[in-house]
């Protein structure tokens, strides 16, 4: 009877002992250090807007909200590809001196691009503003120069201090944007009544945010001895595919949820703009200090995985079945109490915020798996296998926006079209970053 115990219990002993000891390594290794100092960080960036929110919609209206979403919109749009794309390069080369340059060469397009903007409102700023049906948005037109160069240079600072591993820095600088923001906001609305606090709050949090990551590059002492106009021109060819193709794929994506915003403005009201990206922004938590944090750290294990095997399938396989498998019970039973949730901390009124967000909850689910996995088409320099997914989101996303206004759809309808689409393409973009982790995408 003994020995058969012992032949019974031994194995799984060991295997419990082998499994545990696994874990433990996970838990040590710097993979999951990196990405819980980020998670923490962010989850603090996030948390303290959240606990302010209630606040929040109590002083400000819907329409205010709204036109907070639409000067958001415009920044994100323009922002977004205001580097050329170049920061997406700067964890690419193995020298030091090249990141350095492509560093340069990301702050130069910021420049430029901040001052075709600044001419632009210059001459057109009226007509901007009379075609957003808001002239009160006018003023703060002027400052979207400021909030373009402001997030290209966050872009390009925050892919620095990844390639150089400062998760910390990362944090604390999503920390001081968040605190900064949100003690704007709420001093603000006392100062001037209507959106004044909420914009002001806005367009200050990059600076904020930006003072902290540059530390990084003002600490090496041989950064501006790295830089020279011609590894600045050599680079800026070398890696011309990423303005090329990954600026119009970035593009593509930011005006397909971006510009909803301003056509939601045109089509429906500013309230129901406002509602809407209130639900969108609270959903979207997750993916902000979750995947976000996820995708910072992974990318530069995803590239040394591809150099050294040639494929990144186990990057790829943290980040889909981490994701889905821990957040399902986090959407599946937000999906049933959103709008209680929604009434009860930010007031009755945004109780439709809690409406449109129920809708939309199964589409922010699927975006919050797949969105992060879009590393690997930078990771295997795929950029324009990239820009037709996301030629196909932009067709899809304005497709339902002209469905909505051909049959005169009220908000609801054309959430539930908008879900459905969007989810569908989302659900391709993981099986294609599937085969590309693979590398059998040729």
């Amino acid at each position: 009877m003994k020995k058969i115990d012992t032949c019974f219990f031994v194995p799984l002993l060991t295997l419990f002992y082998e499994r545990n000891e696994k874990m433990l390594k996970i838990l040590k290794s710097e993979f999951t250090k990196n990405v819980a100092v980020l998670i923490t960080g962010t989850t603090i960036a996030q948390a303290i807007p959240l606990l302010i929110a209630p606040i929040l919609t109590r002083i400000y209206t819907p329409e205010d909200f709204g036109l907070l979403a639409t000067l958001t919109s415009m920044t994100m749009i323009v922002g977004s590809v205001a580097t050329g794309r170049y920061e997406m390069a700067l964890i690419i080369p193995k020298k030091e001196s090249y990141a350095d340059n492509l560093f340069i060469i990301g702050l130069i397009f910021s420049t430029i691009i901040s001052i075709i903007v600044l001419i632009i409102i210059l001459i057109f700023g009226d007509f901007i503003a009379l075609k957003l049906g808001n002239i009160v948005i006018k003023p703060w037109l002027y400052l979207l120069p400021f909030t373009i160069f402001m997030l290209g240079l966050l872009n390009n600072l925050t892919l620095y201090n990844i390639r150089h591993k400062k998760f910390k820095i990362i944090a604390t600088a999503n920390i001081i944007r968040s605190t900064s923001m949100s003690l704007i906001q709420l001093g603000g609305a006392y100062v001037i009544k209507g959106a004044f606090g909420l914009l002001l709050g806005f367009v200050l949090s990059f600076f904020s945010g930006n003072i902290r990551l540059v530390k990084t590059i003002l600490k090496k002492k041989d950064f501006f001895s790295n830089i020279s106009k011609k590894k600045i021109i050599a680079l800026f060819k070398l890696y011309k595919d990423f303005p090329k193709l990954s600026v119009w794929a970035i593009l593509l994506n930011k005006l397909s949820s971006e510009l909803l915003n301003i056509i939601l403005l045109l089509v429906f009201s500013i309230s129901t703009l406002g509602f809407y990206s209130f639900a969108n922004k609270i959903l979207g938590i997750p993916s902000t200090f979750v995947g976000g944090a996820v995708s910072n750290v992974i990318m530069k294990e995803a590239v040394d995985e591809k150099n050294k095997y040639g494929t990144a399938i186990k990057s790829y396989n943290i980040i889909l079945k981490k994701l889905s498998l821990l957040f399902f019970p986090v959407f599946f039973i937000l999906y049933f109490f959103v709008e209680d949730i929604f009434g009860f901390v930010f007031g009755k009124e945004w109780v439709v915020a809690g409406e449109y967000a129920k809708i939309i909850i199964p589409f922010v689910y699927i975006r919050f798996v797949a969105s992060p996995l879009s590393l690997f088409f930078i990771v295997f320099e795929k950029q324009k296998l990239e820009l037709i997914w996301q030629f196909l989101l932009f067709i899809i996303s304005m497709t339902t926006i002209s469905i909505a206004y051909y049959y005169k759809l009220d908000i609801t309808h054309f959430l539930y079209v908008f879900t459905l689409f969007m989810s569908l393409h989302y659900i391709l973009l993981i099986i294609l970053t599937y085969k590309i982790s693979h590398n059998n995408v040729k």
